[in-house]
């Protein structure tokens, strides 16, 4: 599986799971609001996402879910 596929078949996982979880998510918006523990959670995760990406791009190894 490519490198690509990979990081979009975790992007359509994640997707889902917001589809099913949390559907107002991308209407709320609510990580654009200063001081917000959901700002907080928005950029760990943005962060580790780019991490995980990184990585695979210069191991080719999966991060661990």
């Amino acid at each position: 599986m490519s490198l690509l596929q990979l990081v979009q078949g975790r992007s359509d996982e994640l997707r889902d799971w917001l589809a099913t979880h949390a559907a107002d998510a991308a209407t709320e918006q609510r990580h654009l609001d200063e001081g917000t523990p959901e700002r907080a959670y928005w950029h760990y995760g943005y962060v580790t996402a780019l991490q995980d990406v990184l990585r695979l791009l210069a191991t080719g190894d999966q991060p661990k879910m």
